[in-house]
């Protein structure tokens, strides 16, 4: 394996098939593969893939590379290209209550502040209430919310003011108390703003 060429995708968190980015620093000439956590104690698992669409295998089921008998004088298989490391220990996501809401343009400039609170929260499922500050569209500041789970993401419907499409659509990863990603005004076709960071804001002590 020391003479393929890895090639770094990024990395996956998975909890309850719920997933967020971790951070892959760097993988060395000498194979080295490493990684970053906000947490430090936690437990992971190193997978790997032939292509970016997958499918990821972990390294103890490599076995077609154990023994290889061919007939033919050209011979192709799979073999390890591309790596992503797995969180397999991570805390189940906590999504209701409040969130302080960040909407940046792609640029980097803060457009739109606000608050999403999380009032439902089920299996698959979420609902509650979003209000912003001026921002666009600049008649549309607060409304209903609708969200659900998906694969390794988490994405969430910003509805009101009598707008049909919606307003607003968040598609990011959940990991503790951090909702990030990127947001779209809503419409026939989602039109990209930029990114946004949501944090749970902490209960105010009795």
């Amino acid at each position: 394996m020391k003479h393929l060429i890895a090639i770094l995708l990024g990395c996956a968190l998975v909890c309850l098939s719920r997933a967020a980015e971790l951070p892959v620093v760097s993988l060395g000439g000498n194979g080295v593969l490493t990684w970053t956590n906000s947490v430090s104690n936690a437990t992971y698992r190193v997978e790997w893939a032939s292509s970016p669409a997958g499918p990821w295998q972990q390294f103890s089921v490599l076995t077609n590379l154990d023994f290889i008998k061919a007939s033919n004088t050209t011979v192709q298989l799979f073999v390890p290209m591309f790596y992503r490391v797995v969180w397999t220990d991570a805390p189940v996501p906590q999504p209701a209550g409040e969130w302080l809401f960040n909407g940046y343009s792609f640029a980097g400039s803060l457009v739109l502040t606000g608050m999403v609170t999380i009032t439902n929260s089920g299996v698959s499922e979420v609902s509650g209430v979003w209000t912003f500050g001026p921002g666009r569209p600049l008649d549309c500041s607060s409304g209903d919310l609708f969200g659900e789970w998906a694969d390794s993401g988490f994405f969430v419907t910003l509805c009101g003011c009598n707008v049909a499409e919606c307003v607003y659509y968040l598609s990011g990863t959940l990991i503790g108390d951090t909702y990030s990603g990127t947001w779209y005004e809503e419409g026939v076709v989602n039109n990209p703003i930029g990114t946004f960071v949501a944090r749970k804001a902490q209960p105010t002590p009795r």
